[in-house]
């Protein structure tokens, strides 16, 4: 049985077709990895031949991907998740990757038959999981509007993760499996087409055509992913809610960490706050960002009465304070870590350089009861609110009429005024919206070379451009990257990162993906301040992180090979980053 929207027919007719076809799908790349792929690595074929013949079987993945992605994101990130060990910090356990990306990283570049045996042993993993999939795809039932929703986080996908190398690192090839990803769109979506709605669905057809007739005889660093972005997909993920609106589909929203109502990515209001918030009451509302915004600039919380929230994130400096790393409060040296931006700090899965604190709200108190920072307590800060009529005041206003200020109010507001610092008004984002004069040429070109051969968007996920993993967004990354203690990068870093939380050997020196978003406005950079410009910056990453320099990072998740990037290119990136810069907040 399917669930149906009504009783019509007619509708029950797509969702029959779909899943006969996704069945079909998930069937022939089973059959792909039993009876090609698996025969052809027991008979010692060509490292050609094995290349030629993974490459088609990603293809038939791709077909199925927006379903697979969608219902079962977990047997998902099995078959082709990033190529790293996934990480249980509270468990304290490692689980080691598998998948299409293990395989790719054996085959490619080259292949030395002395791998055979892991090949094999990833092989016989994909297979137990592709046969697992075709029976939960078997009894699954879904809805129109899921199907529309299921297309356009496919697009998402594509342009957040696809277009930068993500999810085929080594081989650089996932610019070729786009018209795949685009024809199967296109055909699922023509399956609901209806004499009132062909003008739609002809204008649908037209920007995926668009899409594929720019991805295709084109190198990776050539494609030109911001041409593919505003003249195909961002038209096709608009005309796509569009159909489903003009179906009377109800479209679910608040479930999601992209709004179902957002036409694009790049609106300035396409995320959902409230999917990052711990609990419901943290749900955003105008009272507590005031509330919050009056805490924020008062030292009121502080154990000596002396700084603010604002001491070490100015607004003028992107909610930063360009010092490498700020004043001790207590007077006894400079803090360990360099002040991060709290610009979209509300959308991440975690906070802090070592992800430490789950929520904003577990952020607050660590700030207000660290010794270093406000050197003070979240008990003592209450009772000293409770003791001023206007404060109280102020809370009840925003929280009906409390008797008590308790510390989890004086966290929920201030949260939520952080929640409330959201930069989506920048160059880069004008033009996404249309505005084409908006960025030059130099950062045209540099958003191309930041997201292809400079592999920055494999990390930065580009629209937020932080290490929260798109398109579901319900987890934010870390990296090892080998920040050295110096800029010539003569020495290690001796600040551990994660592996001071959680002393998991992977973790070591590991730290979360910052944004890049006004960038330009937060140096010095990297979590120990080590960088004062963004040339150094980019020459760091260009020449391999702190592995290509020589330093001992065991677990670096950074390739260490050069990008080998030129001056003119590494100017041109940073243009791009410089195009990220939003100052028309009101904060």
């Amino acid at each position: 049985m399917f669930l149906l929207d009504g009783c019509q027919s007619k509708q029950t007719d797509p969702l029959q077709k779909i899943h006969s076809r996704v069945e079909q799908q998930i069937a022939a790349y089973d059959s792909w990895i039993k009876d090609e792929w698996t025969p052809m690595l027991q008979t010692d074929s060509s490292a050609t031949s094995l290349q030629k013949s993974f490459l088609k079987g990603r293809l038939l993945y791709k077909k199925a991907e927006w379903a697979i992605e969608y219902f079962f994101p977990s047997t998902a990130k099995n078959i082709n998740g990033a190529p790293l060990p996934e990480i249980e910090p509270e468990e304290h356990t490692v689980v080691e990757a598998m998948g299409m990306q293990v395989i790719e990283e054996i085959i490619f570049p080259a292949y030395a038959p002395s791998d055979k045996a892991s090949l094999l042993s990833e092989t016989r993993k994909l297979k137990s999981v592709t046969g697992r999939l075709a029976q939960l795809w078997q009894g699954h039932t879904f809805r129109n509007d899921q199907v529309f929703d299921a297309l356009r986080q496919q697009l998402f996908r594509v342009i957040s993760l696809g277009i930068s190398g993500f999810d085929m690192p080594v081989a650089l090839k996932g610019h070729t499996e786009i018209p795949t990803v685009l024809n199967e769109i296109n055909k699922t979506a023509l399956l609901y087409q209806t004499a009132a709605l062909q003008p739609d669905f002809d204008s649908l057809a037209r920007y995926l055509n668009r899409g594929i007739e720019l991805s295709i005889n084109v190198g990776f660093d050539d494609f030109d992913r911001l041409a593919f972005i505003t003249s195909s997909i961002n038209p096709a993920t608009t005309k796509l809610l569009h159909i489903s609106k003009k179906s009377g589909w109800t479209v679910m929203d608040g479930i999601n960490a992209i709004d179902n109502n957002a036409p694009t990515l790049f609106e300035q209001n396409s995320f959902n706050v409230n999917y990052f918030i711990p609990d419901v009451a943290s749900t955003t509302a105008a009272e507590k960002v005031v509330l919050g915004k009056m805490l924020f600039y008062d030292p009121v919380l502080s154990g000596m009465r002396t700084v603010s929230c604002a001491t070490c994130h100015k607004p003028e400096k992107a909610f930063t304070d360009g010092l490498t790393t700020s004043v001790a409060t207590a007077g006894t040296g400079f803090l360990k870590r360099n002040t991060p931006t709290l610009l979209n700090a509300g959308l991440q899965q975690a906070q802090f350089y070592d992800m430490r604190a789950p929520s904003l709200e577990d952020q607050v108190k660590n700030v207000v009861e660290n010794k270093d920072e406000f050197h003070g307590s979240m008990e003592e800060a209450a009772v000293r609110l409770n003791k001023n009529a206007n404060w109280k005041k102020q809370f009840a206003q925003t929280f009906g009429e409390v008797q008590t200020i308790e510390p989890i109010h004086i966290q929920i507001a201030l949260a939520g005024y952080v929640r409330s610092l959201r930069s989506f008004n920048s160059p880069f984002d004008l033009y996404m919206r249309g505005d084409k004069n908006s960025m030059t040429t130099q950062q045209q070109k540099g958003f191309n070379l930041f997201m292809g051969k400079a592999k920055c968007g494999t990390c930065h996920f580009m629209p937020l451009f932080n290490g929260t993993v798109p398109p579901s967004y319900n987890s934010s990354e870390s990296e090892v990257i080998g920040v050295p203690a110096d800029k010539n990068g003569q020495r290690m870093d001796t600040d551990k990162g994660r592996f001071l939380v959680h002393q998991i050997p992977e973790f070591e020196f590991s730290f979360k993906t910052p944004t890049v978003r006004n960038v330009a406005l937060t140096a010095p950079y990297m979590h120990n301040g080590v960088f004062e410009t963004l040339e150094e910056v980019l020459e760091f990453y260009n020449k391999g992180g702190g592995a290509g320099l020589g330093l001992p990072y065991k677990y670096q998740t950074l390739p260490a090979d050069s990008l080998g990037l030129t001056i003119n290119e590494k100017n041109q990136i940073i243009a791009f980053m410089r195009a990220l810069t939003d100052t028309s907040g009101d904060y």
